[in-house]
């Protein structure tokens, strides 16, 4: 069993062999003890602990030193030789006071040097090896024992070849061989396979180094367990290549949707392009975008331009303030339904034209409507064509009226004069003699009259007809209008009452006229005929014609039963009779076409009328001579 030495030990026998030595001294009378002094003050000091009982033991040694000193000088027996023997003495033990403080300062350095390295050895995160120059382990500290599965001190003495198996790799066997033969420093990152105790395989990575214990080589082996990093490195490869196919992939894909986009790009550019050509060419109106304000976001249209407006300048306008502000109120109101889903159509009119604003929403992914679409299309002609359709349509009921109303008074009308024919046809057989001569006569004449009522009537008609179908075509021709006149009240003496007289006037030149004979011919017929047919049996009937420099001026008066008042406002009307002429034959369609055929003729027609008193017409018509 090893017993550690104490510096009280130390120290109580240095003083034992020091007080021996003096003893000896004294008792033999030598002065041979100051190299044993110095020797048991060396003895003494080596073993001391602390640098306190190092002085300490250098002041008893001293002490000692001069006590011997001054026994020899009280004796007398002392001598220069002596005295430089113990002040030689002294001067050895201080030196050696001195020496081993700093050796024991030097050695406590090494000795925490050595705990420290020892610590950081023993408790290092990776595996340290000490190998010789024949590859035998030399010291081996817990992480590498923990890291190869092997217990405290197992490894000691073994080999580095049962750790790392050289079989394992050809590699390794000439990596050992060549840092043998030139030793350094290898980085860590040698990645090798290592054997557990258990005979298990795993992955390490090594670093080496060396130093040299005396003519010795020691290599010093950095050992980690690179099990988790290999793992986790295959787990980083496997990312990366997953990183790498799925960016192939993404890139591919990217590839795929810019060529798409591309594709989707030149489509919508086209798209635009026919859009905008659409628009630009729209006839007869324009198209426009407007957003929530109400306000053109796009507009392009060739009625634009007929509106003398462009798509810039309308470009952010609200509604139609560019074309007519007084709609905008109206127009705003219907197009804000369409942003709540609503399709709406309304008509305005915009400079003397009729426009038909058609507007939709534009619905968005989400549902949402931001923007509307309106087409504002010109549809004057549309109108027109309306117009024309319902004047055509009340033309239509008109003449269906007109031939119903022709059905009902044909039936009435003819009726009379044809039953009249028929009696006096019937009386005149049975009248024989000469004294029934004038009842003859009177027959006759009723026969005559019955007959112009007739054609009358049938002229009333196809003159209607002809007028609505418009085919009527003045037709002027060099005539003598006095000459002309004269004939036809020759015509009309037929057919006036037995004492109705007709007196004619004229005034102005006689000289040849440009005329239309059939539609003056009717103009007369008609107003001669009324005169005639509302005059008393004796009244009398007047005609006088002017001739100016300009025009004609016709004027044919009565003094028959006239026209009341209330009654005068409708006596041109087609089928209009007087509430007073219900005892009388007519159609009701006389007047009416004097004041056509008069309207052709670029002539006017006016009366005046008094009831029981009698009417006078007046028509005057341009004057234009033959040799103009």
């Amino acid at each position: 069993m090893k017993v550690k030495s104490t510096p009280i030990i130390s120290f109580l026998t240095g003083i034992t062999l020091m007080l021996a030595i003096l003893l000896f001294e004294i008792f033999f009378h030598m002065a041979a003890g100051t190299a044993a002094y110095v020797l048991v003050s060396l003895l003494m000091l080596w073993y001391m602990r602390t640098s306190k009982f190092i002085v300490f033991a250098g002041i008893v040694s001293s002490l000692f030193l001069l006590g011997i000193f001054l026994f020899h000088y009280i004796n007398s027996e002392t001598d220069a030789s002596l005295t430089t023997n113990r002040i030689m003495s002294l001067l050895a033990v201080w030196v050696a006071v001195l020496f081993t403080l700093h050796f024991r300062k030097l050695y406590q350095e090494e000795h925490r040097e050595k705990v420290r390295l020892k610590a950081l050895v023993e408790n290092a995160g990776e595996g340290i090896l000490l190998v010789d120059a024949r590859e035998k382990i030399m010291v081996a500290n817990p992480a590498v024992e923990k890291i190869f599965g092997y217990s405290n001190g197992e490894l000691f003495g073994r080999t580095v070849d049962d750790l790392i198996p050289r079989q394992h790799s050809q590699s390794h066997s000439k990596y050992v061989q060549n840092f043998l033969a030139n030793p350094g420093t290898r980085p860590m990152g040698r990645k090798l396979k290592g054997v557990k105790k258990d005979g298990s395989e795993f992955y390490i990575d090594i670093s080496l180094s060396h130093f040299y214990e005396g003519p010795e080589l020691v290599v010093i082996a950095f050992i980690l367990d690179a099990t988790d990093r290999i793992d986790h490195e295959k787990l980083i490869q496997a990312n990366l290549k997953m990183m790498s196919d799925y960016s192939q992939e993404l890139e591919m894909k990217v590839r795929q949707r810019t060529v798409q986009l591309e594709s989707a790009n030149h489509e919508l550019v086209k798209s635009q392009s026919l859009y905008h050509s659409i628009a630009s060419n729209f006839p007869d109106g324009f198209i426009g975008v407007m957003n929530r304000d109400l306000k053109y976001i796009l507009v392009d249209g060739k009625g634009l331009h007929e509106l003398g407006l462009s798509p810039v300048s309308i470009l952010g306008d609200r509604v139609f303030e560019s074309i007519h502000g007084a709609i905008t109120s109206y127009a705003e109101g219907a197009l804000i339904k369409v942003f709540h889903g609503e399709v709406v159509s309304f008509d305005i009119e915009i400079k003397g034209k009729y426009y038909n604003v058609s507007a939709v929403p534009i619905v968005e992914r989400d549902s949402s409507i931001k923007e509307i679409l309106v087409v504002v299309k010109n549809v004057s002609a549309q109108k027109s064509l309306e117009r024309e359709l319902v004047k055509t349509l009340a033309k239509e009921k008109q003449l269906n009226t007109l031939k119903s109303r022709f059905v009902t008074m044909a039936s009435h009308e003819f009726r009379t004069p044809l039953t009249t024919i028929l009696s006096s046809a019937f009386l005149l057989e049975n009248y024989t003699g000469q004294q029934l001569e004038s009842e003859k006569r009177k027959h006759v004449d009723r026969i005559k009259r019955s007959v112009h009522g007739l054609t009358e009537l049938l002229n009333d008609f196809l003159s209607l007809d002809k007028l609505e179908e418009g085919i009527i075509q003045v037709s002027k021709k060099p005539v003598y209008l006095k000459q002309f006149v004269e004939d036809i009240l020759q015509e009309m003496a037929m057919i006036k009452k037995e004492d109705q007289k007709i007196v004619f006037e004229w005034y102005g030149s006689e000289a040849a006229v440009l005329m239309d004979k059939q539609l003056v011919r009717n103009i007369l017929l008609n107003l001669l005929s009324n005169a005639i047919k509302y005059s008393a049996a004796s009244g009398t009937i007047g005609l006088t014609i002017s001739v100016t420099a300009k025009n004609i001026k016709v004027n044919v008066s009565d003094q028959g039963i006239g026209i009341p008042e209330e009654d005068q406002q409708f006596v041109f009307s087609r089928f209009f009779r007087a509430s007073n002429t219900s005892e009388i034959q007519g159609t009701g369609l006389g007047l009416n076409i004097v004041k056509r055929y008069v309207k052709l003729l670029k002539g006017k027609v006016r009366f005046q009328s008094r009831l029981n008193e009698g009417t006078i017409f007046t028509v005057t018509l341009p004057l234009q001579h033959v040799e103009n």
